[in-house]
């Protein structure tokens, strides 16, 4: 990455591109290295840019959203992070058959998207509700509870290729399964979680637009909120507060769940360094203070070797793990 390069980037973002930005400011588990570049696009136009400077150039780029589901390695991220938090809004539209089209951009929380819909009385968000997260990664990873998942409610997404193409794609090309996302081969490269979404040859998600419906054909406007504040008050009772990136491994395709084998290991408490086994929900991996991303990464191997030798069941990091060592 030349110097040429870089200045033609302060050029055009200013205060919005940092060099050498620690990624333990943008993760909810408050670790991860700098990242070489860290760029924060307001626009389409700057997006577009973006992508094309960055595609010319052969730099790689990762997208951020909120943070949440992710651990960033201590030796950083080469070259640029793209950070979506800019491209939040949320609107609505009329749909078929009564439905209303509500429109979030990537880097729309999750929370205020489950907001919005509960305040206007649309049914269909609430098992998102407490979900940590942006809009964007929700999508790519298909986030759910025993509730529903992104699947029931998505309708499309809008993709940006780095040529500029920006394209619209139907559910009926959305092929979702567990905590993922691929796309009919209609389109050459698939997407599936933020591994693949920092790659040079692959699309942006930089919108999900979902099909929900009014209060008067789903249920009560009152009843809607109240069901949101449930489950909200349940995911506060039954998980841990802190610094963590949500449950750290996928559930196992049959039998008991990854926090249920963990537990039954008896690795609830356990810590190397400031990295501890959540004594909540024991598959929370917490940043109790200070900790690094190897402590966690230690914590999580310790994890799945133990629950291999008592159970003989591999666990799989459901936490996108990026970055170098």
């Amino acid at each position: 990455m030349d110097n040429q390069f870089k200045k033609m980037l302060v050029q055009r973002f200013g205060e919005n591109l940092r060099f050498n930005e620690p990624m333990s400011a943008h993760t909810t588990l408050r670790v991860g290295g700098p990242a070489d570049l860290f760029a924060c696009p307001g626009t389409i136009d700057d997006l577009i840019f973006l992508l094309k400077s960055l595609h010319g150039a052969n730099i790689p780029w990762f997208v951020l959203g909120a943070g949440s589901n992710l651990l960033v390695r201590d030796g950083g991220i080469r070259g640029l992070v793209i950070s979506m938090r800019k491209f939040n809004n949320i609107s609505e539209s009329a749909g078929e058959n009564n439905a209303v089209i509500v429109s979030a951009g990537a880097g729309s929380h999750l929370a205020g998207l489950c907001r919005y819909a509960a305040e206007r009385g649309l049914a269909g968000m609430n098992f998102a509700v407490g979900i940590p997260g942006s809009v964007g990664g929700s999508i790519l990873g298909n986030a759910g509870t025993a509730e529903g998942d992104m699947e029931s409610v998505i309708r499309s997404v809008t993709l940006l290729w780095p040529c500029g193409r920006i394209e619209t794609v139907e559910k009926n090309r959305l092929i979702f399964s567990y905590r993922s996302l691929v796309i009919k081969k209609e389109i050459k490269k698939e997407i599936k979680k933020p591994e693949g979404y920092g790659s040079n040859a692959s699309p942006l998600l930089i919108q999900g637009d979902f099909s929900l419906v009014h209060a008067e054909l789903g249920g009560e406007s009152s009843e809607i909120s109240a069901s949101a504040s449930t489950a909200m008050e349940k995911r506060m009772r039954l998980q841990p507060a802190g610094l963590s990136a949500g449950c750290f491994f996928k559930n196992p395709e049959s039998g008991p769940s990854a926090g249920e084998l963990i537990d039954r290991a008896g690795l609830k408490g356990f810590s190397i360094g400031a990295a501890l086994v959540s004594e909540k929900h024991a598959n929370f991996i917490v940043n109790t203070g200070g900790a690094m991303a190897a402590d966690i990464l230690a914590v999580a191997g310790h994890v799945r070797r133990t629950v291999r030798k008592l159970f003989n069941v591999t666990l799989f990091p459901e936490v996108i793990i990026v970055g170098e060592e």
